[in-house]
């Protein structure tokens, strides 16, 4: 050491030994400290980098709960989606219903048709029995029926009584088939012919009567009895009586004179 060859004295080197041991200390200080700042700036940059993910991550949930929102306006707007909907359904199924029953309608009015029909069918291929005057079916005589005045109906007559259908034993219903003009008192002249189904006091004495069948005529005394004239009624329980009267245009008191068949039905 430069202190030894100038001969200084030992107490001295001491003291500058052990400041040399100092200026190496602070020298390890100091080096520790620059470590220690660096070491705190490096820290200092990471909290800064943690607050920067903080305040990302502060924004990411910023941004979720908007779309937590989202989620719930658009959950909202399916469920009024889905009642809309549900509203519909129970729309269409009301009418559905209403189709249904309109369908069961018009399958009860066709069955009631087709039945109709299928009565027609037998109808024209029951037998047939005729009458003339007093319900006889043996006779040659037709009945006569007079018409009223100026064009009124005249006077109810009876052509078949309550005991005479059924005909056929075991038949329930009849209904009167057509009319074979036998002669007529003026010629070529309109004729109304109404038949009742009741007893001779229940029918009506109404001339525009609508419990009622009526049929339009018009005759020629060259031609009477070649073509029956078609009669079209609902069907009648046996043992039920059948009245009969006509109106003939512009007369008074002018008779037809005609021959009666009926058809017999079973139940």
């Amino acid at each position: 050491m430069w202190y030894t060859r100038i001969g200084i004295p030992q107490i001295i080197r001491d003291i500058l030994a052990a400041i040399g041991i100092v200026q190496t200390t602070a020298d390890d200080i100091e080096t520790k400290v620059d470590t220690s700042i660096t070491d705190i700036g490096a820290v200092q940059t990471t909290e800064n980098n943690i607050e920067t993910k903080v305040d990302t991550i502060i924004t990411d949930v910023g941004a979720v709960q908007t779309t937590v929102d989202n989620i719930e306006t658009k959950t909202d707007t399916v469920i009024t989606d889905v009642g809309a909907v549900q509203t519909t359904v129970d729309n269409v199924e009301t009418k559905v219903d209403t189709a249904i029953t309109d369908i069961a309608a018009v399958q009860v009015t066709a069955d009631a048709g087709v039945a109709e029909t299928v009565l027609h069918d037998e109808h024209f291929h029951s037998r047939e029995h005729w009458f003339g005057t007093g319900a006889s079916r043996t006779t040659f005589t037709p009945y006569e029926v007079d018409s009223g005045t100026s064009g009124a109906y005249g006077t109810w007559v009876e052509l078949l009584g309550t005991g005479v259908t059924p005909v056929e034993v075991g038949k329930v219903e009849y209904d009167p088939h057509r009319i074979t003009i036998e002669d007529i008192e003026t010629n070529q002249k309109l004729i109304r012919l109404q038949l009742f189904a009741g007893a001779n006091g229940d029918a009506p004495s109404a001339q525009d009567a609508t419990n009622v069948t009526t049929t339009i005529l018009r005759v020629d005394t060259g031609d009477k009895g070649a073509n029956p004239v078609e009669i079209r009624n609902a069907r009648i329980a046996v043992g039920t009586a059948l009245q009969c009267r006509i109106a003939m245009e512009g007369q008074t008191t002018k008779f037809i004179k005609f021959f009666l068949g009926i058809h017999e039905y079973d139940a």
